[in-house]
């Protein structure tokens, strides 16, 4: 019975032994998937021109090419050398790019800092990674690319693209790109003018009564108009011709110039005298008849009823006595026993 319990005993500690042995596994497993991705900082030095400062690291950006709608693409390459047996192994990501559009075609670096910028964004996405390890000690890529949209875009003043890989010590990279001229400079907003304060409405003229109607000052008989006098013009006297002073020549006989015979101005007619307004005929009086009150009629009162008076004899009811009712019986009884 004893080996039994030892034997169950054992059999539980190995499988909780494996269970925990499994977690351990999977723990380091994972703690080396977060550690792979990024080195060691201080490991890495910024690569000169021959790369002899190994480990070390580089980017650049190649190329920016903006089209008309503002849809972007930046071409650039990174760089991770080291030293069989003494490499930072790890995956490294280009995760840290920025691109910054500013008005003039000209002027060098387009950053935060300059006053003509017009738009900027910054992008934590991965655009590219780089394997390194003692095995392959040279990570290159000179290929990678990364797409954005500058919105608000007119084909105008430059574009600057900065990228940076997430290896301890190389520092970022960038290019200035110019396109076509400057942008327009925002014209600056003018404050809108002050209100003009609004005059209150002059107060209504109190409206005037009408005037009471002048009562109709009735038609004054027509006036008859006076027949104009006929007046004859005057008849113009007739001048005789001079008579011409004579001479050697032969007189001749002078004619007598005919009388022109005047004729009369016609005689203007009487004016029609106006005929007296008719006075109107007595107005008509209505006729009132008065017809008599109809007589009202008289509803007899219905009599009254008289309430019967009861009956006595001797000042009893009369009919069947109830007290010989009772002694009649009583009496029969007595005789009864007295027999």
């Amino acid at each position: 019975m004893k080996l039994q319990k030892n034997t169950i005993y054992i059999i539980i500690s190995s499988i909780l032994f494996g269970i925990g042995v499994i977690f351990f596994s999977l723990a380091i497993t994972q703690y080396q998937l977060l550690t792979s991705s990024r080195a060691e900082g201080g490991t890495f030095n910024q690569c000169n021109a021959d790369g002899s400062n190994k480990p070390c690291g580089s980017c650049s950006v190649i190329d920016i090419n903006v089209d008309g709608s503002g849809n972007a693409k930046a071409t650039f390459g990174c760089q991770l050398l080291c030293e069989p047996g003494n490499c930072p192994s790890g995956v490294y990501h280009i995760n840290d790019t920025s691109w910054f559009w500013c008005s003039g075609s000209s002027g060098g670096s387009c950053t935060e800092s300059d006053n003509d910028l017009k738009d900027n964004v910054h992008n934590t996405s991965t655009v590219g990674s780089l394997s390194l390890s003692d095995t392959n000690p040279n990570a290159t890529n000179n290929s990678f690319e990364w797409n954005f949209t500058i919105p608000n875009w007119n084909s105008c003043g430059r574009v600057q693209v900065d990228v940076q890989i997430n290896a301890p010590g190389v520092s970022h990279a960038g290019r200035t790109e110019g396109f076509g001229d400057n942008c327009d400079q925002p014209t600056p907003t003018t404050p809108p003018n002050e209100p003009t304060p609004t005059t209150p409405p002059n107060e209504p003229t109190p409206t005037t009564p009408p005037n009471e109607p002048t009562p109709t000052t009735p038609p004054n008989e027509p006036t008859p108009t006076p027949t104009p006098t006929p007046s004859h013009s005057p008849t113009p006297t007739p001048s005789e011709t001079p008579t011409p002073t004579p001479s050697n020549t032969p007189t001749p006989t002078p004619s007598e110039t005919p009388t022109p015979t005047p004729s009369e101005t016609p005689v203007p007619t009487d004016t029609p005298v106006p005929t007296d307004t008719p006075v109107p005929s007595n107005t008509p009086v209505p006729t009132v008849i008065v017809q008599d009150a109809p007589t009202p009629v008289v509803i007899a009162e219905a009599p009254t009823a008289t309430p019967v008076q009861n009956l006595t004899v001797n000042e009893q009811a009369p009919g069947f006595n109830p007290i010989l009712a009772i002694l009649i019986p009583f009496a029969l009884v007595l005789l009864g026993l007295a027999m």
